[in-house]
């Protein structure tokens, strides 16, 4: 059995058609649900992309691994416990193309990781790996604009693509990369515009093309394969380029409704300011959805969405070729994101410490021998589930303490692990303080979602009783509007999920150091 694992970067669940979308078409995606297993209660635990796609490769928490913000690196000392170096120890050929961030790219001096702006220059133009427990790596740094902007000898893989005919055409490409060379249809919304770059040179083609090449070359091979294709999209900022820019049009979207003055008031703080951008957040961060026209916000959101279309297509090819080679018949699909976007719900865009549906609850698709197509799962699964499943997989012990359960149990239809609640953790580092200062000073969150509802609260190695949280009984208020935190009707409730909270925790968090920004 092979396993090919594709993800994409803030993507919510309900623009995917097989989750519901009835605007938002995604018929590549939704083949995988069609032939295999949807898991309808999906969580990441940790709604930034560095401590996800942590978590995603230790199969810990964030409070465990230590990568607890952008910026943090996986230790080294934790790179042979990874997934994938278990995967490669045993024989199999490990494989990644597209945006890793397991390393930070901005750090405040440089590292010789390769996925470091300033480490990068020192790798020549045929290194391949191994990186991460990956044998072959194609990678794209940073994987958003201005990062893609890098130049050779930095930036890796994607950089050299950009650049593979010399340096007057690469620098053709990167000015069509920017905002200044916006095409019709013309757009004023913040963090989003039409580049005029060729599709053959976008980061997204890329890493379709570097994971198409990888697969035509396993058809002779007998070593089982993992592949990993990580596309940096539909991340912001929005800036899909043709043919699938304009493939929505505003007028195809309905923001959701503004947030009323009641709801605001019975939230913490800081919602306000982050719905407002009133905090001092720079706009890459937080553009501030209620400070946009209405035209604004439809444009923002068709250019998400047709970005999305852009990674669909690329799906598209890589199951073609699943297809074409025979592969798919002995190879596990898997489909996910790190993390999702609030894209306007409750007033807030983007992502950030506030821990609604839309950016924590991701999709989760898998397909391949023995899974009943069309199937669904109601249970709750996570992230860190997805580490023990790759290594049950591939039938090999797992030397290595987990925080997660493998799947394969649910995916033969025999149930799955009895998980009645997934947490979701978020730290903020010192220096972050100051962007929720207004707010009430939040530096750390932790979320936990049982299969009825979701409490967040402060945290500090105990949950902080004295700052206002959130309680929302999901089978009542799925859109979590109404804040149950001080209804005394449900106070045994709440010292209850409390109580379980702090049972499922595993202790004093470990902070790795801040090297960068991101």
């Amino acid at each position: 059995m092979n396993i090919l694992f594709i993800t994409t970067d803030q993507h919510r669940a309900d623009t995917i058609g097989a989750y519901g979308s009835t605007v938002c078409r995604t018929p590549h995606i939704d083949r995988i649900a069609a032939s295999g297993m949807r898991f309808d209660r999906a969580y990441t635990n940790h709604p930034l992309c560095q401590p996800s796609r942590a978590t995603i490769v230790t199969g810990r928490l964030p409070s465990r691994h230590g990568v607890f913000w952008n910026g943090v690196d996986i230790p080294d000392e934790t790179v042979p416990t990874l997934f994938p170096s278990v995967l490669a120890d045993e024989a199999w050929d490990t494989a990644f193309c597209g945006k890793a961030h397991f390393s930070s790219l901005q750090t405040f001096k440089p590292t010789p990781r390769p996925e470091n702006l300033a480490g990068s220059g020192g790798y020549g133009a045929d290194w391949d790996g191994p990186y991460m427990g990956f044998g072959w790596n194609r990678l794209v740094l940073g994987g958003h604009y201005p990062a893609t902007t890098i130049q050779p000898p930095q930036g890796m893989h994607y950089a050299a693509h950009v650049f593979r005919d010399g340096t007057d055409r690469g620098q053709e490409r990167v000015a069509a990369m920017a905002p200044a060379s916006n095409l019709a249809p013309h757009v004023d919304a913040p963090e989003t515009w039409y580049p005029a770059l060729a599709w053959e040179d976008h980061q997204t083609h890329f890493t379709g093309e570097s994971a198409v090449h990888f697969l035509r070359g396993r058809a002779a091979s007998d070593r089982p394969f993992f592949l990993w294709a990580s596309f940096a999209d539909p991340h912001h900022p929005f800036d899909p380029p043709a043919p699938f820019a304009g493939t929505y049009d505003g007028a195809d979207v309905l923001p959701p409704s503004e947030p009323t003055e009641a709801e605001l008031d019975a939230k913490p703080p800081f919602q306000r300011g982050w719905a407002e951008n009133s905090l001092g957040v720079p706009s890459y961060f937080n553009p501030g959805w209620l400070g946009m026209t209405d035209r604004q916000r439809r444009q923002m959101m068709a250019a998400y969405y047709d970005m999305i279309a852009g990674v669909d297509h690329e799906v598209g090819r890589i199951l073609d070729v699943l297809d074409d080679t025979g592969l798919a018949g002995e190879t596990l699909v898997v489909f996910s994101t790190d993390h999702g976007e609030l894209l306007g719900d409750h007033g807030c865009v983007l992502k950030g410490p506030i821990h609604y549906e839309s950016l924590v609850r991701v999709p989760l698709l898998m397909s391949g021998p023995g899974i009943t197509a069309g199937s669904v799962h109601s249970g709750l699964v996570c992230h860190a589930d997805l580490a023990s499943t790759f290594l049950d997989v591939a039938g090999l012990p797992d030397p290595y303490e987990r925080d997660g359960h493998s799947l394969v149990a649910a995916l033969g239809g025999r149930g799955g692990p009895a998980r009645d609640c997934v947490v979701v953790e978020n730290d903020m580092p010192a220096w972050g303080r100051a962007a929720v200062a207004d707010g009430g000073g939040v530096e750390s969150l932790r979320t936990i979602v049982t299969e009825t509802t979701k409490l967040t609260c402060a945290w500090d190695d105990a949950p902080q009783l004295d700052a206002l949280g959130e309680l929302y009984l999901l089978d009542d208020d799925p859109a979590e509007i109404t804040n149950r935190w001080d209804d005394p009707a449900v106070a045994g409730l709440k010292a209850d999920l409390l109580d379980r909270l702090v049972e499922v925790q595993p202790g004093k968090a470990l902070h790795g150091e801040v090297i960068g920004l991101a």
